[in-house]
């Protein structure tokens, strides 16, 4: 299952989640409402490597089977980065605009994640990208700027950054809801598995780490 490979958990079949399983097109899990609607097919796979597929926001669901007293190493210097020519612009991007203090807390939040799920290779670049980006909004000038909360205003100049270095649009718009939704901690709904990633590394960084 491709729960399975994400989160090492198991989910009902009558959870929004089961459509892991298999993936499918959205014409087969939208609204019945919005079923006269037209809208874009993307590829299976596209729906996979760019993060789409819906889990359970709550991480009482989500890792239901994972060992809570089996613990990975953190190593710093074990972790791994991306490196292709956008990642590296998106470091150098980032580390411009933000503190210290939140850079630091953007990469701690990758590299939990990166080390206690090796497997998620599929979305290792996005989710590189997701977290440095993330607190984005944050910045003195970008609180100034508006008054909308800080994801979304954050997910805007994010995904602007991405178009402007050549991202494909799917992989904008997915690390664009992410951000969006990333403080969006509750045990109801679901969340795209990009999302809860970043809910999972980002909240353990925060609540576990330090704030920053």
């Amino acid at each position: 299952m491709y729960m399975n490979l994400l989160f090492h958990t198991h989910l009902s079949h009558n959870s929004p989640a089961h459509l892991l399983t298999t993936p499918q097109s959205p014409k087969a899990i939208k609204s019945p409402s919005l079923n006269n609607l037209p809208t874009p097919t993307p590829e299976p796979t596209t729906l996979l490597t760019n993060g789409w597929l819906p889990v359970p926001r709550s991480f009482t669901n989500s890792l239901a089977d994972i060992d809570p007293d089996k613990q990975a190493v953190l190593a710093a210097e074990a972790c791994e980065l991306p490196d292709s020519q956008l990642a590296r612009k998106t470091w150098e991007f980032v580390k411009a605009k933000v503190s210290a203090r939140t850079f630091h807390h953007c990469l701690r939040g990758h590299a939990l994640i990166s080390t206690h799920f090796p497997h998620l290779h599929p979305l290792r670049e996005k989710f590189y990208l997701t977290c440095l980006l993330h607190d984005l909004g944050t910045t003195p000038t970008n609180l100034a700027a508006t008054n909308m909360s800080f994801e979304y205003h954050g997910a805007i100049q994010a995904m602007h950054f991405l178009r402007e270095n050549g991202a494909p649009t799917d992989q904008v718009e997915a690390v664009g809801e992410a951000i969006i939704r990333h403080a969006d901690f509750g045990e109801t709904g679901s969340v795209t598995g990009l999302g809860f990633l970043v809910l999972l590394g980002t909240g353990f960084g925060v609540f576990f780490g330090g704030a920053f």
